[in-house]
Protein backbone atom coordinates (compact mmCIF):
# COMPACT_ATOMS: atom_id res chain seq x y z
CA UNK A 1 0.00 0.00 0.00
CA UNK A 2 1.48 3.45 -0.79
CA UNK A 3 1.47 5.56 2.25
CA UNK A 4 3.24 9.05 3.61
CA UNK A 5 6.57 9.48 3.75
CA UNK A 6 7.39 7.22 0.88
CA UNK A 7 10.20 8.62 0.10
CA UNK A 8 12.07 7.35 2.81
CA UNK A 9 11.75 3.84 1.04
CA UNK A 10 14.74 2.81 -0.74
CA UNK A 11 14.58 2.27 -4.94
CA UNK A 12 16.73 -0.71 -6.59
CA UNK A 13 19.24 0.51 -8.61
CA UNK A 14 17.81 -1.20 -11.41
CA UNK A 15 14.37 -3.42 -12.28
CA UNK A 16 14.73 -7.16 -13.23
CA UNK A 17 12.31 -8.82 -15.65
CA UNK A 18 8.58 -8.67 -15.10
CA UNK A 19 6.70 -10.85 -12.45
CA UNK A 20 3.84 -12.06 -14.56
CA UNK A 21 6.52 -13.57 -17.19
CA UNK A 22 8.26 -15.46 -14.34
CA UNK A 23 4.76 -16.00 -12.33
CA UNK A 24 3.56 -17.73 -15.50
CA UNK A 25 6.55 -20.02 -15.70
CA UNK A 26 6.73 -21.22 -12.42
CA UNK A 27 2.77 -21.37 -11.91
CA UNK A 28 3.19 -25.43 -11.88
CA UNK A 29 5.93 -25.56 -9.61
CA UNK A 30 4.90 -23.57 -7.16
CA UNK A 31 1.65 -25.02 -7.17
CA UNK A 32 3.31 -28.55 -6.35
CA UNK A 33 5.65 -27.36 -4.05
CA UNK A 34 2.67 -25.48 -1.74
CA UNK A 35 0.69 -28.69 -1.85
CA UNK A 36 3.19 -31.38 -0.92
CA UNK A 37 4.48 -28.90 2.30
CA UNK A 38 0.83 -27.98 3.17
CA UNK A 39 0.45 -31.74 3.48
CA UNK A 40 3.71 -32.48 5.17
CA UNK A 41 3.68 -29.63 7.58
CA UNK A 42 -0.03 -29.67 7.91
CA UNK A 43 -1.01 -26.62 6.94
CA UNK A 44 -3.79 -24.96 4.85
CA UNK A 45 -2.49 -24.71 1.17
CA UNK A 46 -4.43 -21.79 0.01
CA UNK A 47 -2.84 -20.08 2.86
CA UNK A 48 0.42 -21.41 1.67
CA UNK A 49 0.10 -20.84 -1.85
CA UNK A 50 -0.66 -17.25 -1.14
CA UNK A 51 2.45 -16.85 1.25
CA UNK A 52 4.77 -18.72 -0.90
CA UNK A 53 3.88 -16.11 -3.79
CA UNK A 54 3.99 -13.11 -1.94
CA UNK A 55 7.69 -14.35 -0.95
CA UNK A 56 9.03 -15.74 -3.76
CA UNK A 57 9.36 -12.26 -5.66
CA UNK A 58 12.24 -11.31 -2.98
CA UNK A 59 14.66 -14.27 -4.62
CA UNK A 60 16.39 -13.18 -8.09
CA UNK A 61 15.62 -15.22 -11.12
CA UNK A 62 18.95 -17.38 -10.95
CA UNK A 63 18.25 -18.66 -7.45
CA UNK A 64 14.56 -19.21 -8.68
CA UNK A 65 15.66 -21.26 -11.12
CA UNK A 66 17.38 -23.11 -8.44
CA UNK A 67 15.93 -26.58 -8.16
CA UNK A 68 15.36 -26.82 -4.43
CA UNK A 69 14.95 -23.28 -4.08
CA UNK A 70 10.58 -23.50 -4.55
CA UNK A 71 10.67 -26.34 -2.33
CA UNK A 72 12.59 -25.01 0.52
CA UNK A 73 11.06 -21.51 0.85
CA UNK A 74 7.14 -23.05 0.73
CA UNK A 75 8.72 -25.36 3.41
CA UNK A 76 10.16 -22.93 5.29
CA UNK A 77 6.65 -21.10 5.25
CA UNK A 78 4.59 -23.69 5.77
CA UNK A 79 6.77 -24.18 9.22
CA UNK A 80 6.24 -20.53 10.27
CA UNK A 81 2.38 -20.61 9.53
CA UNK A 82 2.66 -23.45 11.66
CA UNK A 83 4.01 -21.98 14.71
CA UNK A 84 2.69 -18.54 13.99
CA UNK A 85 -0.99 -20.39 14.29
CA UNK A 86 -0.42 -23.21 17.08
CA UNK A 87 -2.32 -21.12 19.80
CA UNK A 88 -5.09 -20.54 17.65
CA UNK A 89 -4.91 -23.57 16.02
CA UNK A 90 -8.76 -24.36 16.92
CA UNK A 91 -10.12 -21.36 15.08
CA UNK A 92 -9.54 -23.47 11.68
CA UNK A 93 -10.83 -26.72 13.14
CA UNK A 94 -13.53 -26.17 15.82
CA UNK A 95 -15.73 -23.83 15.11
CA UNK A 96 -17.88 -23.52 18.54
CA UNK A 97 -15.08 -24.03 20.88
CA UNK A 98 -14.82 -20.81 22.59
CA UNK A 99 -11.90 -18.35 23.08
CA UNK A 100 -10.96 -16.24 26.48
CA UNK A 101 -9.87 -13.32 24.45
CA UNK A 102 -13.18 -12.73 22.12
CA UNK A 103 -15.31 -10.15 22.72
CA UNK A 104 -18.63 -9.49 20.19
CA UNK A 105 -21.39 -7.48 20.37
CA UNK A 106 -24.15 -9.14 18.36
CA UNK A 107 -26.33 -8.31 15.76
CA UNK A 108 -29.77 -9.64 15.14
CA UNK A 109 -29.59 -13.14 14.16
CA UNK A 110 -30.08 -13.74 10.26
CA UNK A 111 -31.92 -16.73 8.69
CA UNK A 112 -30.99 -19.97 7.29
CA UNK A 113 -29.80 -20.36 3.82
CA UNK A 114 -30.76 -22.30 1.30
CA UNK A 115 -28.85 -25.60 1.41
CA UNK A 116 -25.21 -24.58 0.69
CA UNK A 117 -22.67 -26.75 2.19
CA UNK A 118 -19.33 -26.40 4.15
CA UNK A 119 -16.28 -27.96 2.37
CA UNK A 120 -16.18 -31.70 2.72
CA UNK A 121 -20.04 -32.09 4.59
CA UNK A 122 -21.77 -34.73 3.80
CA UNK A 123 -26.05 -34.65 2.78
CA UNK A 124 -28.25 -34.53 5.31
CA UNK A 125 -26.42 -32.61 8.19
CA UNK A 126 -28.24 -30.30 10.40
CA UNK A 127 -28.52 -26.55 9.14
CA UNK A 128 -27.54 -24.16 11.64
CA UNK A 129 -28.22 -20.09 11.85
CA UNK A 130 -25.42 -17.67 10.66
CA UNK A 131 -24.61 -14.63 12.49
CA UNK A 132 -23.59 -11.53 11.39
CA UNK A 133 -21.85 -8.81 14.57
CA UNK A 134 -18.80 -6.86 14.92
CA UNK A 135 -15.94 -7.66 16.33
CA UNK A 136 -13.67 -6.06 19.26
CA UNK A 137 -9.60 -5.62 17.82
CA UNK A 138 -8.33 -8.52 19.83
CA UNK A 139 -10.21 -10.89 17.62
CA UNK A 140 -9.38 -9.00 14.57
CA UNK A 141 -5.43 -8.67 15.86
CA UNK A 142 -5.50 -12.47 15.58
CA UNK A 143 -7.19 -13.37 12.49
CA UNK A 144 -4.46 -9.67 10.95
CA UNK A 145 -1.43 -10.93 12.22
CA UNK A 146 -1.65 -15.20 12.20
CA UNK A 147 -4.06 -15.77 10.05
CA UNK A 148 -4.87 -12.71 6.60
CA UNK A 149 -1.68 -13.38 4.29
CA UNK A 150 -0.28 -10.29 5.31
CA UNK A 151 0.14 -10.75 8.57
CA UNK A 152 -0.15 -7.19 10.24
CA UNK A 153 -2.69 -5.72 12.27
CA UNK A 154 -5.19 -2.54 10.45
CA UNK A 155 -7.55 -1.28 13.08
CA UNK A 156 -11.05 0.07 12.38
CA UNK A 157 -14.17 -1.43 12.01
CA UNK A 158 -14.04 -5.42 12.31
CA UNK A 159 -17.53 -6.88 10.96
CA UNK A 160 -17.51 -10.95 11.09
CA UNK A 161 -19.63 -13.83 10.10
CA UNK A 162 -20.05 -16.38 12.65
CA UNK A 163 -21.81 -20.30 12.59
CA UNK A 164 -24.09 -18.99 15.40
CA UNK A 165 -25.43 -16.44 17.54
CA UNK A 166 -23.79 -17.97 20.30
CA UNK A 167 -20.00 -18.47 19.05
CA UNK A 168 -16.55 -16.85 19.07
CA UNK A 169 -15.31 -17.50 16.53
CA UNK A 170 -15.69 -15.36 13.19
CA UNK A 171 -16.03 -18.26 9.97
CA UNK A 172 -15.27 -14.94 7.67
CA UNK A 173 -14.38 -11.43 8.82
CA UNK A 174 -13.49 -7.89 7.09
CA UNK A 175 -12.43 -4.72 8.97
CA UNK A 176 -12.98 -1.00 6.99
CA UNK A 177 -10.27 1.17 7.61
CA UNK A 178 -9.85 5.27 7.27
CA UNK A 179 -9.16 6.58 3.91
CA UNK A 180 -5.15 6.98 4.11
CA UNK A 181 -4.38 6.69 0.02
CA UNK A 182 -1.88 9.55 -0.58
CA UNK A 183 -1.98 8.15 -4.42
CA UNK A 184 -5.54 9.29 -4.20
CA UNK A 185 -4.89 12.79 -3.10
CA UNK A 186 -6.23 14.58 -6.33
CA UNK A 187 -9.93 12.51 -6.29
CA UNK A 188 -10.74 13.42 -2.28
CA UNK A 189 -8.05 16.46 -1.60
CA UNK A 190 -9.32 17.44 1.73
CA UNK A 191 -10.12 15.81 5.19
CA UNK A 192 -14.14 16.37 4.76
CA UNK A 193 -13.92 14.69 1.00
CA UNK A 194 -11.76 11.67 3.28
CA UNK A 195 -14.05 11.38 6.00
CA UNK A 196 -16.59 10.31 3.63
CA UNK A 197 -14.75 7.36 2.31
CA UNK A 198 -13.41 3.82 4.04
CA UNK A 199 -10.96 1.38 3.12
CA UNK A 200 -11.47 -2.08 2.79
CA UNK A 201 -8.46 -2.91 4.23
CA UNK A 202 -8.62 -6.67 5.54
CA UNK A 203 -10.72 -9.40 4.45
CA UNK A 204 -10.32 -13.32 5.41
CA UNK A 205 -12.44 -16.88 5.45
CA UNK A 206 -11.83 -19.85 7.24
CA UNK A 207 -11.66 -22.76 4.96
CA UNK A 208 -14.48 -23.81 6.82
CA UNK A 209 -16.62 -21.20 5.61
CA UNK A 210 -19.43 -21.63 3.13
CA UNK A 211 -18.36 -20.94 -0.27
CA UNK A 212 -20.38 -17.82 -0.74
CA UNK A 213 -19.59 -16.55 2.54
CA UNK A 214 -17.17 -13.22 1.43
CA UNK A 215 -19.79 -11.85 -1.07
CA UNK A 216 -22.74 -12.06 1.90
CA UNK A 217 -20.45 -10.49 4.24
CA UNK A 218 -19.62 -7.80 2.50
CA UNK A 219 -23.70 -7.36 1.68
CA UNK A 220 -23.72 -7.04 5.46
CA UNK A 221 -21.71 -4.81 5.72
CA UNK A 222 -22.82 -2.03 3.47
CA UNK A 223 -26.14 -2.27 5.50
CA UNK A 224 -24.11 -1.88 8.52
CA UNK A 225 -22.57 1.11 7.33
CA UNK A 226 -25.74 2.69 5.71
CA UNK A 227 -27.23 2.01 9.97
CA UNK A 228 -24.22 2.89 11.57
CA UNK A 229 -22.14 5.08 9.51
CA UNK A 230 -24.42 7.11 7.03
CA UNK A 231 -22.08 9.53 6.17
CA UNK A 232 -20.08 6.89 4.24
CA UNK A 233 -20.68 7.18 0.67
CA UNK A 234 -17.28 5.11 -1.14
CA UNK A 235 -15.73 2.24 0.10
CA UNK A 236 -12.11 1.30 -1.79
CA UNK A 237 -9.96 -1.52 -1.20
CA UNK A 238 -7.05 -2.94 -3.26
CA UNK A 239 -6.62 -6.16 -5.23
CA UNK A 240 -3.06 -7.79 -5.72
CA UNK A 241 -3.03 -9.76 -9.65
CA UNK A 242 0.58 -10.89 -8.16
CA UNK A 243 -0.99 -13.03 -5.77
CA UNK A 244 -3.77 -14.98 -8.57
CA UNK A 245 -6.03 -12.93 -7.28
CA UNK A 246 -9.24 -12.56 -9.27
CA UNK A 247 -11.58 -10.14 -7.37
CA UNK A 248 -14.49 -12.83 -8.34
CA UNK A 249 -15.78 -12.16 -4.58
CA UNK A 250 -15.87 -8.30 -5.28
CA UNK A 251 -17.27 -8.72 -8.65
CA UNK A 252 -20.29 -10.53 -7.05
CA UNK A 253 -20.73 -7.81 -4.86
CA UNK A 254 -20.80 -5.29 -7.65
CA UNK A 255 -17.69 -3.23 -6.96
CA UNK A 256 -16.05 -1.65 -10.40
CA UNK A 257 -12.50 -1.03 -11.32
CA UNK A 258 -11.06 2.52 -10.32
CA UNK A 259 -7.43 3.22 -10.72
CA UNK A 260 -3.86 1.74 -10.64
CA UNK A 261 -0.76 2.35 -8.40
CA UNK A 262 2.35 0.70 -8.31
CA UNK A 263 3.74 -1.58 -5.39
CA UNK A 264 6.88 -3.04 -4.50
CA UNK A 265 7.64 -5.82 -2.04
CA UNK A 266 9.56 -5.20 1.66
CA UNK A 267 11.09 -8.01 3.35
CA UNK A 268 12.65 -8.11 7.00
CA UNK A 269 14.87 -11.12 7.66
CA UNK A 270 13.40 -13.00 4.63
CA UNK A 271 10.00 -12.14 5.63
CA UNK A 272 7.09 -10.00 4.14
CA UNK A 273 6.49 -6.70 5.91
CA UNK A 274 4.09 -3.87 5.46
CA UNK A 275 4.93 -0.20 4.41
CA UNK A 276 3.53 0.98 7.68
CA UNK A 277 6.03 -1.43 9.43
CA UNK A 278 8.75 0.12 6.86
CA UNK A 279 8.42 3.00 8.04
CA UNK A 280 7.99 2.56 11.19
CA UNK A 281 11.39 1.02 12.05
CA UNK A 282 14.23 2.96 13.04
CA UNK A 283 16.78 3.91 10.35
CA UNK A 284 19.69 1.42 11.23
CA UNK A 285 16.91 -1.35 11.23
CA UNK A 286 15.37 0.08 7.90
CA UNK A 287 18.85 -0.54 6.11
CA UNK A 288 18.63 -4.52 6.62
CA UNK A 289 15.40 -4.68 4.45
CA UNK A 290 15.34 -6.25 1.16
CA UNK A 291 12.62 -5.68 -2.01
CA UNK A 292 11.11 -7.33 -4.65
CA UNK A 293 13.69 -7.92 -6.93
CA UNK A 294 10.90 -7.29 -10.16
CA UNK A 295 8.44 -4.91 -11.86
CA UNK A 296 5.27 -6.62 -10.12
CA UNK A 297 2.05 -5.70 -11.79
CA UNK A 298 0.66 -2.70 -10.30
CA UNK A 299 -2.16 -2.64 -7.55
CA UNK A 300 -5.68 -2.36 -8.89
CA UNK A 301 -7.88 0.03 -6.19
CA UNK A 302 -11.71 -1.06 -6.71
CA UNK A 303 -14.46 1.25 -5.43
CA UNK A 304 -17.96 0.61 -4.40
CA UNK A 305 -20.86 3.62 -4.62
CA UNK A 306 -22.89 3.11 -1.44
CA UNK A 307 -24.82 6.43 -2.07
CA UNK A 308 -26.16 5.21 -5.15
CA UNK A 309 -26.66 1.25 -4.37
CA UNK A 310 -28.23 1.27 -0.61
CA UNK A 311 -31.72 2.11 0.41
CA UNK A 312 -33.06 2.86 3.98
CA UNK A 313 -34.44 -0.72 3.58
CA UNK A 314 -31.17 -2.31 2.55
CA UNK A 315 -33.19 -4.05 0.17
CA UNK A 316 -29.96 -3.82 -2.67
CA UNK A 317 -27.20 -6.12 0.08
CA UNK A 318 -30.25 -8.72 0.17
CA UNK A 319 -28.13 -12.04 -0.93
CA UNK A 320 -28.60 -15.31 -0.70
CA UNK A 321 -27.17 -16.54 2.43
CA UNK A 322 -24.66 -19.02 3.34
CA UNK A 323 -25.74 -21.92 5.21
CA UNK A 324 -23.61 -23.41 8.37
CA UNK A 325 -23.68 -27.10 8.83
Amino acid sequence: MMLRNQAAIVEPEAWTPAWATLRARIDGLVTVAAKEAAFAIGVSERDLLKQLWLHLPRFSPSEIDEPRCIREEARRLAERLLRLRAPFAHWESQPDRASPIVMCHSSSGLRNGAGLKLAGQKAGATVRTLHFATCADEVARVIHERFHYIGSFRRGHHLGLFPSEGATIPLAMLTLSPMDIRNLDSIYPTADDRSRVLVLSRLFAFDRAPRNSISYLMGQAFRWIHAELPEIDMLLTYLNPNLGFTGAAYQASNWSAFVDVPTRYAYLAGNYITYRTLLSLPAARRRAVRYSQYELEPLKILRYGLARRLHPDGAAAKRELPAYY
